[in-house]
C-alpha cells in the first residue's frame, strides 16, 4: 500500500506494524469519493495485519503466459491484455455516454421532487449501505454503532443533491419510455431475479423492491439505447489535466 492511494492518514496509521497486530483506524470518505452516499462520512476501519509481503515481478515469458488460461505465449498474452483493454475501453466510453445523456435529459426537464420522495429514497439507500457493509464482513455491533440520527443526518445532507438528481432522472426515464412505448420484457425481470435471489440465497430479501429495482434499471437502459440509437453522439476526447 502506498501513501496518497487510500483514505488520507490510513496508511501513515498502520506503518510499522508487524504481522499479527491489531489496530482501530478512524477514516473520513473523501469528498469525492466514488460512491456518493459516503462522501464525508467518518468510519473506523478495525484493522489486522495477517502478514507482510514484497512485490516481485515475475519474468515475461512463454512459461509465466501458460500460467493465463487459454495462453500458450507471450504473444497471444499480449494480444489477449490488448482485447482486455479495447473491451474495458468500449465499456467505459459508453458509461460515459449514458451519464452525459442523463445529465442531458435531466436539464431539460424541470420537475419538483416531493419532500417525503426525498426521505423515502434515502432511508433505501442508508439501509442498503448498511446491508453492504454487513454483506462485506462488518459485524453487527460496529453496523448497530453506525445507525444514529447523526450519522443518518450527516448523510441525508452529503447524498441529498445526488438523490434528488437520481429521482429526477427516473422520472424522466420513466416519462420517456411512457411516450415511446419502451417496456420491459416480463421473462427480462424474472431472469434478473434468478440470479439475485441465487447469490443472496443465504438472506433474507425484500422481493417486492427487488424487483422494482430490477424494472427500474432494465427500463433504464432500453431508454439509454433508444437514446443512443436516435441521437447523433460526438466523442470528445478526455484532456489531459496540465500538471
Amino acid at each position: 500500500m502506498e501513501k496518497g492511494k487510500f483514505f488520507e492518514g490510513f496508511v501513515e496509521s498502520i506503518d510499522g506494524m508487524q504481522a499479527g497486530d491489531q489496530a482501530s483506524v478512524p477514516v473520513t470518505f473523501p469528498t469525492n469519493h466514488k460512491v456518493a452516499e459516503l462522501r464525508g462520512m467518518e468510519a473506523i476501519f478495525d484493522v489486522t495485519i495477517k502478514g507482510l509481503k514484497d512485490m516481485m515481478y515475475p519474468a515475461l515469458d512463454d512459461d509465466f503466459a501458460k500460467k493465463i488460461p487459454n495462453c500458450d505465449s507471450v504473444v497471444a498474452l499480449k494480444k489477449r491484455i490488448r482485447e482486455s483493454i479495447t473491451e474495458e475501453s468500449l465499456i467505459s466510453t459508453g458509461k460515459n455516454v449514458d451519464k452525459a445523456l442523463e445529465n442531458a435529459i435531466v436539464d431539460l426537464v424541470d420537475v419538483e421532487i416531493p419532500e417525503t420522495l426525498v426521505d423515502e429514497q434515502t432511508k433505501t439507500k442508508f439501509a442498503s449501505m448498511m446491508s453492504d457493509f454487513k454483506a462485506k464482513g462488518m459485524d453487527d455491533e460496529q453496523i448497530k454503532s453506525m445507525i444514529t440520527k447523526e450519522n443518518y443526518d450527516r448523510y441525508k445532507s452529503t447524498s441529498r443533491d445526488n438523490t434528488v438528481r437520481s429521482l429526477r432522472i427516473s422520472f424522466v426515464i420513466g416519462e420517456i419510455a411512457k411516450q415511446e412505448g419502451i417496456k420491459v420484457d416480463p421473462t427480462e425481470i424474472e431472469s434478473q431475479m434468478a440470479v439475485i435471489k441465487q447469490k443472496y440465497s443465504t438472506e433474507e430479501i425484500d422481493e417486492e423492491q427487488a424487483r422494482s429495482k430490477v424494472e427500474a434499471d432494465l427500463e433504464r437502459k432500453k431508454v439509454l439505447e433508444f437514446l443512443r440509437n436516435n441521437n447523433n453522439i460526438k466523442l470528445i476526447p478526455k484532456k489531459e489535466s496540465s500538471s
